[in-house]
């Protein structure tokens, strides 16, 4: 099919019926009533795991998020944080490096996008369970056992 009229719109993807298929999906999915309900659940849930794990190792970290994306923040232990300055200051990048190192052999991965000042964002999706948020905390646990 030839473009009709003046502007023509192209992209790698356009047009092509699995992408268009897979969004339609994508959609339909985000429009059920207890999609975001789920989610946000499931990440308060993570959240606040993880929070109690760090009080309860005294670990000087703490994890913040919006929605299904969140940061693990070492160095600093108050919510909520809202200075990037403070926390950049703040930020411990070497224990951030030893978390991200010991989660991986424990099976859990967590975004590292290298050298920074502050922690990267990490995030669930609607595919995880409640019983896998508890099995992630589960291993986080025994993470900072001798952390």
């Amino acid at each position: 099919m030839l473009p009709v009229g003046k502007t023509n719109v192209s992209g790698t993807y356009t047009g092509h019926l699995l992408s268009v298929m897979g969004a339609v999906a994508a959609l339909e999915q985000l429009r059920q009533p207890d999609f975001y309900p789920k989610l946000n659940a499931n990440a308060a849930r993570l959240y606040d795991g993880i929070n109690e794990i760090f009080q309860r190792r005294k670990i000087k970290a703490v994890c913040q998020g919006l929605g299904a994306r969140f940061g693990i923040f070492f160095g600093i232990d108050s919510l909520p944080i809202t200075d990037f300055r403070k926390a950049a200051a703040s930020f411990d990048a070497d224990m951030d490096k030893k978390f991200i190192s010991r989660a991986f052999a424990r099976g859990l991965y967590f975004r590292d996008p290298g050298r920074r000042i502050v922690p990267g964002h990490h995030g669930i999706s609607s595919a995880h369970t409640t019983q896998d948020i508890d099995d992630t905390l589960d291993r986080l646990d025994d993470i900072f056992v001798t952390f």
